[in-house]
């Protein structure tokens, strides 16, 4: 944990050898982002270490660790990563913890028992962004990001089935091109790319990025 700048250029994506469990899942407060986002504090009563491949618990540093989950009220979703924040004698250190769809599940679970205790957000909003969150669609959608997260851009077999996923998930789920609901899952799948690419041979901007996804849906 030690020699590292106080602000990362980069947000890096962290993963240990467990997966988020619902029984680890616990809010203690909530905010208002600047942006438009609820941000959800995690109380870290689980092994964090065990969870997030960091390594906060041991005797050989004082680290802590904080770590906060999303609601996009405009956008009525939840981001797929949970922000984790560790503070060493240099400062604080940002890092990404990739959600998959059961723990996105729980994570909205645990949010909707946490609204149900408090008055500035709608526990029926959140139990409609639940429903959503467990659909087909957003399981098939987060089935690519994954896909996104593992493969390699350099190689062209990756860039193939990339676009051959998003072919047939716009097909499965009616998604047409240029329209408001095929736009956000565009850009979200673009954020995915940016987070997990330091460069790309072949996309410079989302807009080469959307051109290459809808070349067999136009």
């Amino acid at each position: 944990m030690k020699n590292k700048a106080n602000i990362v250029e980069k947000v890096k994506y962290i993963h240990g050898n467990q997966n988020l469990r619902p029984e680890d899942i616990c809010f203690d407060y909530d905010n208002i982002t600047d942006d438009g986002l609820i941000e959800f504090g995690m109380q870290p009563n689980f092994d964090v270490d065990a969870v997030f491949g960091t390594h906060v618990n041991t005797q050989e540093n004082d680290d802590t660790l904080r770590a906060y989950a999303y609601l996009n009220v405009q956008e009525e979703d939840i981001l797929d990563y949970i922000k984790v924040i560790i503070w060493d004698d240099e400062g604080g250190n940002e890092y990404r913890y990739h959600l998959n769809p059961e723990e996105k599940i729980a994570v909205l679970s645990a949010m909707k028992k946490y609204c149900s205790k408090i008055q500035n957000v709608d526990a029926v909003w959140i139990q409609k962004v639940l429903n959503a969150a467990n659909s087909p669609k957003e399981k098939e959608f987060q089935y690519i990001v994954q896909f996104v997260m593992e493969a390699c851009f350099d190689q062209e077999l990756c860039y193939d089935q990339l676009r051959a996923l998003w072919t047939a998930y716009c097909l499965h789920h009616n998604l047409i091109v240029d329209t408001k609901a095929y736009d956000y899952d565009a850009r979200r799948l673009w954020q995915s790319v940016k987070e997990t690419e330091e460069d790309t041979a072949f996309w410079r901007d989302f807009g080469s990025f959307d051109m290459f996804l809808c070349e067999y849906l136009v």
